[in-house]
């Protein structure tokens, strides 16, 4: 009941008021208490699986009303830091190139089963998801892939029914993953390189030095953030099972002599 109040952004006594109308009109029990917990009961289990199925011909009748038009529902679990950092600029880009695009952001607070909670929600409401992103492979990798496999969804990469699932770190969990088909991609974060780098640029700032946007000597881009941030944007390459056991990758030279 909390997780739903969360998404639909209201109280969780309205989220109830407005099944005890909805159990009024219909005449029959949705939901039961049992102890702190809610369950549904075997009328509200079938109602909920009509109620997949209207929700899903409904996206139907958008996409074909908008013949070619890219639309449909872009629902975000992103870290808080995220949220009010760089993706506000990034989503309204997108949102100004697809405009029939809605997209909802789920604040995650860097915590494994708050992501899990908003995941299972999510997947409740619309269970045709086909694709899930993940901001840290670290923090959400092995509670992204217990919800699926609970729910019955953890499918072979290739295979019909699978979930396209890309993830953000390159860790060796990540790259595991990847190989079992768990999971499509990865961007691998070089972790080596920020560090190395930052001690790079914390000895240039403390020597006085300045940099300005453009190419770096490292295979890199400076860029500007505006209000005089200036980021280095170090290579981060995709990850795929077709580059995955590439030992130059950090990923694959963690525990090697």
């Amino acid at each position: 009941m909390a997780a739903a109040a969360r998404v639909l952004n209201i109280t969780a006594a309205a989220i109830a008021q407005q099944i005890h109308t909805l159990e009024r009109e219909l005449g029959v029990p949705l939901i039961v208490r049992v102890g702190r917990t809610v369950r549904m009961t075997e009328e509200g289990a079938r109602i909920l699986d009509r109620a997949r199925n209207l929700a899903r011909d409904f996206a139907d009748l958008r996409s074909i009303a908008n013949d070619n038009t890219i639309a449909g529902e872009l629902r975000l679990g992103a870290c808080t830091t995220a949220l009010v950092g760089i993706l506000p600029e990034v989503l309204a880009r997108m949102v100004a190139k697809f405009p029939n695009i809605n997209v909802y952001a789920e604040p995650t607070n860097w915590d494994g089963p708050t992501a899990a909670a908003d995941l299972q929600t999510v997947m409740t409401q619309h269970p045709n998801v086909n694709g899930i992103y993940m901001q840290a492979g670290g923090v959400f990798l092995a509670p992204t892939l217990q919800v699926l496999k609970s729910a019955g969804k953890l499918v072979p990469a290739g295979q019909p029914g699978h979930i396209s699932i890309v993830s953000n770190d390159g860790i060796p969990q990540e790259y595991a993953a990847i190989r079992a088909g768990q999971i499509d991609a990865t961007v691998s974060q070089p972790a080596d390189l920020y560090a190395q780098y930052a001690l790079f640029y914390a000895q240039a700032a403390l020597a006085g030095k300045t940099f300005k946007v453009g190419p770096t000597d490292h295979n890199s881009n400076i860029v500007s953030w505006g209000d005089g941030n200036l980021e280095d944007q170090l290579p981060a390459p995709l990850v795929t099972k077709a580059n995955v056991d590439d030992k130059s990758l950090w990923g694959n030279q963690i525990g090697q002599s």
